[in-house]
């Protein structure tokens, strides 16, 4: 019963059309601030926690719920500037893709830094498959710069070459909605 309750909410809003999160990412119907506010800081914090060294794990059927349903509600980038309002990238991607960039090659937590990098990944990916037509902005550039980086990395490790994957994957959503 404890995992039904956490995922409903979740498998609640995946249900919910895109055209209506488009609509309050948008701003000409109402104010968006529930989502970005409340429910946005529900998600991040339930992927953020989920990404720390020690603590009490989501499962990952809940994790990766949750990073759809972020890509798919919350704006990419917070452009307002107010710390109040949740974004995908500000608070998800760009700091898990900061986090792979610095890592070292010997670091004792370098799988869950990686996990934590293909999440921002799945999270952007699902950010650019809402969208009707790719539209270039600082946080999809920085993340397209990233999956450029990484696959050009020469690294045989299994998370790596998972992470490259899902470069690869990011990638062709992004240049099969430039189309």
């Amino acid at each position: 019963q404890d995992i039904f309750r956490r995922l409903s909410p979740l498998l609640i809003l995946r249900r919910i059309p895109i055209c209506y999160f488009d609509m309050i990412r948008s701003g000409n119907t109402f104010d968006g601030s529930l989502i970005e506010g409340n429910l946005g800081h529900f998600l991040v914090e339930r992927l953020m926690r989920n990404s720390e060294i020690e603590c009490d794990r989501f499962s990952e059927k809940e994790v990766r719920l949750a990073a759809e349903v972020c890509g798919r509600c919350l704006p990419f980038v917070n452009t307002d500037g107010q710390n109040n309002k949740a974004s995908s990238f500000n608070d998800i991607c760009f700091p898990a893709f900061d986090k792979v960039m610095q890592m070292d090659s010997d670091s004792s937590y370098r799988r869950q830094i990686l996990k934590n990098g293909r999440l921002g990944l799945y999270v952007a990916c699902h950010f650019v498959m809402s969208l009707s037509k790719l539209i270039l902005n600082e946080g999809i550039s920085i993340s397209i710069i990233f999956a450029i980086q990484m696959l050009c990395r020469q690294e045989s490790s299994d998370d790596f070459i998972q992470l490259q994957t899902g470069c690869i994957d990011f990638l062709s959503i992004c240049i099969d909605k430039s189309f």
